[in-house]
């Protein structure tokens, strides 16, 4: 019996050292740079970077990219996200920084493979509830947003050991009430004013 429990654990260990080494071992894939030469071989398209290009909306070819691992759209002039960007089911990274995002689509919450979400310098004013499903998510950057809420929820994030909130107008009570809800997560925040969040 202790054989067959010894064996069993040994499987089990060894299954999560190689989920936990796949997250990471695609950092060594090919990087695309546009949706012409991804758009030639979808299936192979695990990282994306369309970064500098000048982008108004977001492509919706991207959506067909179903293995897209790694999605970079960083300083275009994107104002939203497309609810269906929850078909990117295996995204574990999405830097949106340096747009014009208004709001995250409830899509954005079904990708419960996140680890890392990148969304500074917009506009945001809020952050759904519903980032609670995001189990996995590493690091939250919402540098230079005019957030005005900041959800309770954030503490159901058992993973999350980054939150930059760098220059974001959050009061004396907030800043206090984020620190107790995250205390073993690294928050960043600037000088608590005295006044409304986010104004």
């Amino acid at each position: 019996m202790n054989k067959i429990l010894l064996t069993l654990l040994f499987n089990w260990v060894m299954a999560c050292h190689a989920q936990s080494a796949l997250r990471f071992e695609w950092d060594s894939l090919p990087v695309f740079t546009s949706i012409e030469s991804a758009i030639q071989q979808p299936d192979q398209v695990y990282r994306l970077d369309l970064r500098k290009q000048k982008l108004n909306v977001f492509p919706v070819e991207i959506l067909q990219f179903s293995n897209l691992i790694e999605l970079n759209l960083e300083k275009n002039k994107i104002d939203s996200l497309p609810d269906e960007i929850s078909k990117l089911s295996n995204l574990e990274s999405i830097n949106m920084a340096h747009n014009e995002i208004y709001d995250l689509p409830d899509g954005i919450w079904q990708l419960t493979h996140i680890r890392y979400l990148n969304v500074a310098d917009n506009i945001l004013s809020t952050l759904s509830t519903q980032i609670q499903h995001c189990t996995l998510l590493e690091e939250l950057v919402l540098y230079d947003n005019p957030l005005e809420e900041y959800p309770d929820q954030l503490s159901d994030l058992p993973n999350l050991r980054v939150l930059d909130l760098l220059h974001n107008n959050i009061s004396y009570e907030t800043q206090d009430r984020l620190t107790a809800l995250l205390p073993d997560c690294k928050v960043i925040m600037s000088p608590p004013c005295n006044c409304a969040d986010g104004q």
